[in-house]
């Protein structure tokens, strides 16, 4: 009989555990949500801003801002970005749709065709 209760709170715990941490992974999201909705009302972003922001992982931050290739600023040895330049970096490689490389090409033929 022991044993049984034993088991049962052993069961019971694990229960309470799955739980919480169904609970916090929630809160956790919930954060990140809140967090995002504070930047965007945000124009300077600090470096821990900017990684929510942009849903990249800090080191991958510091090697683009050590190899100048995202724009940011830096005051002291802390970096700062404006929510402006990043927008501005994230959409600047637009990829074109197929239909908008097929009328390009179609475009270069007519030209081609009347020289």
């Amino acid at each position: 009989m022991e044993n049984n209760l034993i088991e049962t709170e052993r069961e019971q715990f694990a229960a309470a555990s799955t739980v919480e941490k169904e609970i916090l992974a929630r809160l956790d999201k919930l954060t990140d949500i809140l967090n995002l909705k504070i930047i965007q009302t945000k124009n300077i972003l600090s470096f821990a801003e900017a990684v929510l922001y942009l849903d990249m992982s800090e080191s991958h931050i510091y090697k683009l801002t050590a190899k100048r290739k995202i724009p940011h600023y830096k005051q002291g040895k802390l970096i700062y970005f404006l929510r402006e330049d990043l927008e501005a970096w994230l959409t600047a490689n637009r990829v074109r749709t197929s239909d908008e490389l097929q009328l390009e090409a179609i475009a270069t033929v007519r030209r081609m065709g009347r020289k």
